[in-house]
């Protein structure tokens, strides 16, 4: 159940559900899709998304209601119901009563209440965990599972399943050329959408501006880019640093081009830790993240050297990008610390998930 289709906002959250469907569609398991605002005319839906042979796939497979339509939704007792947000999970609580299990599974990215203030979103955000039908759990991440159950929105008794975001093998990375590079490279993830706020876009560039206005950059040449939005135009000029924006890549594209970087920069002031400081990690930069109470300095360095964690403030992580350029040089550690707990593709991230997650539909193969 998604709360829309519209290929404009296909960003990671809704990859890692599709790429969910796909595994399922693989073995043989049918999907639909029940949509909360208007489709119109499917085909013409379809067409949309043809530069996306995910999604294009995994929708040409499935079948389409779209519940501003109709008063009527077409389901069998014994299907699986999968929410994919707060505001589906409201409605999937009504039309799971009417299965044979009774539940749905809210495939949770986030803590939804993060993206509002103290208001009405932010309550029936969190009443979803908390009404007298609660949600099973699927869900991305064992950090962010960790942070319900501490919050006490999660019990030991809710059925979970846990999986970790598949990441495919960075582009090789030549020693020789890490070595030589010049300029230097820096690259921030930057995302000025509203719905990406967690991001810190502004936190970033201040930090960026304080590190260059205290010598982290002099020792020699950098370039400077961003990554993450189109909405900042082609380029422009921080405090005197000239950013380039960086166009969207397909994956093998965006692989290679983190490949090309020595300094990372993303932050997230959110439960789930995100994906692409790992992805920066993982192709050899020396990656700025912003610390939590949940996860420290500690935690960061747990999984990699390559991490370099800066306290909670402008000047802390301004302080952590001075100590990320001067430790560009080392190449070997940087190339003996890319390794991350990331399964290396999407099945294998949920290889394990029918098994946890306890409904009949998986006492059988999709094809019986």
């Amino acid at each position: 159940m998604l709360p829309e289709l519209n290929a404009s906002v296909i960003f990671g959250g809704y990859t890692a559900l599709f790429q969910f469907m796909n595994f399922l569609q693989d073995r043989g398991w049918k999907t639909g899709v029940f949509v909360l605002t208007p489709v119109g005319n499917v085909a013409a839906l379809l067409k949309t998304f043809e530069s996306n042979n995910l999604v294009h796939k995994v929708l040409s497979a499935s079948e389409i209601s779209d519940m501003n339509a109709t008063k009527t939704m077409s389901m069998s007792p014994k299907d699986m119901m999968v929410s994919y947000n707060w505001t589906t999970s409201i409605a999937a609580a009504t039309l799971s009563r009417h299965l044979d299990d009774p539940a749905y599974y809210y495939f949770v990215q986030e803590d939804e209440r993060c993206f509002y203030p103290n208001d009405s979103h932010r309550f029936l955000a969190e009443s979803v965990f908390l009404n007298e039908t609660k949600p099973r759990l699927i869900c991305n991440s064992a950090k962010l599972l960790d942070h319900f159950r501490a919050e006490g929105l999660v019990s030991n008794e809710t059925v979970v399943g846990v999986f970790e975001q598949g990441l495919p093998a960075p582009a090789p990375l030549n020693r020789e050329a890490m070595a030589k590079r010049s300029p230097r490279r820096f690259v921030f993830y930057g995302r000025p959408e509203d719905h990406a706020k967690r991001n810190l876009m502004s936190i970033a560039m201040m930090a960026i501006a304080k590190a260059k206005k205290n010598g982290a950059f002099d020792a020699e040449p950098w370039e400077f880019c961003m990554m993450g939005s189109s909405r900042m135009g082609k380029s422009f000029d921080l405090e005197g640093v000239r950013v380039n924006c960086l166009p969207y890549q397909g994956y093998d594209a965006y692989r290679e081009t983190l490949a090309g970087f020595d300094v990372g920069l993303s932050l997230m002031y959110a439960p789930h830790p995100s994906v692409p400081p790992f992805e920066m990690v993982r192709s050899g930069m020396i990656t700025v993240v912003n610390t939590t109470p949940r996860r420290p300095d500690e935690w960061y360095r747990s999984i990699s050297e390559n991490f370099e964690p800066g306290a909670p403030s402008v000047d802390g992580l301004a302080d952590a990008i001075a100590r990320a350029t001067a430790r560009v040089g080392d190449i070997d550690a940087r190339l003996a610390a890319t390794e991350t707990y990331h399964p290396s593709s999407w099945e294998e991230s949920f290889a394990g998930l029918p098994a946890k997650l306890g409904h009949a539909i998986f006492n059988k193969t999709g094809a019986e």
